[in-house]
Parts: structure tokens; sequence; C-alpha cells
């Protein structure tokens, strides 16, 4: 039992072993195909993430919208582009995380736009007070 257990582990190891090298040389080739960058990654200077603009008019024409994986910002221009609408009337935003400033830019759209009766909020990790805020709204 002791000899099958010694194998087994041995077997393993040269699988483990196997795997390594052929990572390995696959990393290598890699790095041979792939154009010469002037400086290491590191050196250079910090790429700063341009801010999208973001357009939700063409979603905003018929009575109901869906929408998953808002952010902030997202959520912030979509509220943006309800404040004016007037065809709109429920709003399913499902599978986000907008946090306070996202809640409080949604409650601040519905308020100018009350043709919005109904808002679907599942699995957006909101709190009580986001839902407080929103029921003051609503």
């Amino acid at each position: 039992a002791q000899v099958k257990r010694i194998i087994r582990i041995l077997k393993i190891t040269v699988i483990s072993f196997t795997l390594l090298v052929a990572f390995a040389a696959f990393e290598s080739y890699k790095s041979l195909n792939e154009p010469e960058s002037p400086e290491p990654e590191f050196l250079q200077p910090a790429r700063t993430p341009e801010k999208k603009e973001w357009n939700f008019e063409p979603y905003l024409t018929s009575p109901e919208i869906y929408m998953s994986n808002m952010r902030v910002d997202k959520l912030e221009a979509l509220s943006k582009a309800l404040e004016t609408n007037k065809t709109v009337v429920e709003i399913n935003i499902v599978d986000s995380l907008f946090g306070i400033r996202g809640m409080r830019a949604l409650c601040e759209a519905l308020k100018s736009n009350r043709r919005t009766s109904r808002v679907n909020l599942r699995r957006d990790g909101i709190d009580d007070d986001d839902v407080k805020l929103l029921a003051e709204v609503l």
C-alpha cells in the first residue's frame, strides 16, 4: 500500500512537471512572436482610462427597459436620459453594483419623470438606505 502511494505521488509529480515545462515552452514561444516593447510595462507612463460617454436614448423608446451589469457611471447617464423621457413606465436593472451614488442619481431622475412607476432592482446589492431613498421617490 505504501509503494502504491509513493508511485501515485511520483506520477502526480511527473504530470505537474510536464505541465510546467509545457507552459514555460508556450510562454517562451509567445514572447518570441510578440513585438518588443520599448520599455518594460512598469516603466511606461500610467494610462488613465478614458471616460466613456453613454447614450441611452435609443433604449428609451419602449415602455419597459431592461439593463444589467450597470455601474455608477452608466446609471448616472441613464438617469440623466430618464429625466426628460416620458415613454418609460418600467425599469429593470439587475445584477448591478451602483451603490448609494447610483441610487441617488436614479432617484433624482424618477423625481422629474413621474411616468415611470415600476422599478425592479434584483440582485443589485442595495441596502436599507437605498430602499428608503427609492421609497420616498416612488
